[in-house]
């Protein structure tokens, strides 16, 4: 039974909310219910770029999601086992989404890293993630981000097997 916090004698020390058993869960991944919408509704739009900062507003289909999406898709896989780490180092653009479903259909772990992120930042989170690819924005608020990448990789010594500039 749970109290207020007033109330309670001896600190909370551990988190824990028991598994729900009562309903069922479905063997999808975000890969299959992208394929199912783009059969689905092939026509309908899926994604919207509103086209900020003088750039013309883009629409994407599921077909079209779907088509971009398997390209990543693609190039992932023909250069790396399932399960590998790949990061994308971009704010918020519709490429971003283009990553995000490829490498959940080629089977990879996506990596998300702040585009706010300096080189020492990026050099650490490539490095405990053991990203192999690394997916970018030309440029973000005036950071060079190729440039970036390059100099966190030669920072610490790794390998980055893949550097896609995104724009």
């Amino acid at each position: 039974e749970l109290q207020p916090v007033s109330e309670r004698r001896e600190p909370l020390t551990e988190s824990y909310w028991p598994a729900s058993q009562d309903s069922q869960l479905y063997p999808v991944t975000c890969g299959s219910v992208l394929r199912a919408s783009a059969t689905r509704w092939p026509d309908k739009v899926a994604l919207v770029d509103p086209g900020e900062e003088g750039r013309p507003i883009r629409r994407w289909t599921y077909a079209e999601l779907l088509a971009e999406a398997e390209k990543v898709a693609n190039l992932l896989a023909a250069r790396f086992p399932k399960g590998t780490h790949v990061a994308i180092y971009a704010a918020n653009c519709p490429e971003w989404v283009f990553v995000q479903f490829g490498a959940a259909l080629a089977g990879m772990v996506l990596v998300t890293v702040n585009p706010a992120c300096n080189t020492a930042e990026l050099a650490y989170i490539l490095r405990q993630s053991r990203s192999r690819a690394v997916f970018h924005q030309q440029s973000w608020r005036g950071t060079e981000m190729g440039a970036v990448v390059d100099e966190a990789a030669a920072r610490e010594r790794l390998e980055i097997a893949l550097k896609v500039n995104i724009d």
